[in-house]
């Protein structure tokens, strides 16, 4: 069995021929877990709880909407993967769930998920990782 690959994706990495893609799946691996990411035009979580994608923990799943701007899904992808990264390590707070607490604060997630990239270039700048 191979290892499921880093989910590291450029803008252009995650289009597939020619239009916007109907459907894309891939496996990427979160502190030890494996997670199906998908990518549709339309997600019915997505339309009922007015979001553009959303993690499942427990069943292990990502999902994200097609919004037409690949460089917006790019970033709502990042988002979610930083919801898969926060309930691997022990946060299991959603706003579904119960009500929303620090463990899935939304400022937070879409500050680590925009300024990710940013912090990694400086990292790898210095070395120190």
């Amino acid at each position: 069995m191979v290892a499921p690959q880093p989910l590291i994706m450029t803008v252009e990495e995650f289009s597939i021929g020619d239009s916007k893609m109907e459907y894309f799946k891939q496996k990427v691996t979160v502190l030890g877990q494996v997670y199906e990411v998908s990518y549709k035009k339309e997600v019915k979580y997505c339309q009922e709880y007015n979001c553009d994608g959303y993690t499942d923990g427990v069943r292990k799943r990502i999902k994200v909407q097609d919004s037409g701007n690949k460089k917006n899904d790019m970033r709502v992808l990042r988002h979610e993967v930083i919801h898969a990264f926060a309930f691997e390590s022990g946060f299991f707070g959603s706003q579904h769930v119960r009500p929303m607490d620090e463990t899935h604060d939304e400022q937070i997630i879409d500050w680590v998920a925009v300024q990710a990239p940013k912090i990694l270039a400086v990292w790898e700048e210095l070395g120190c990782i």
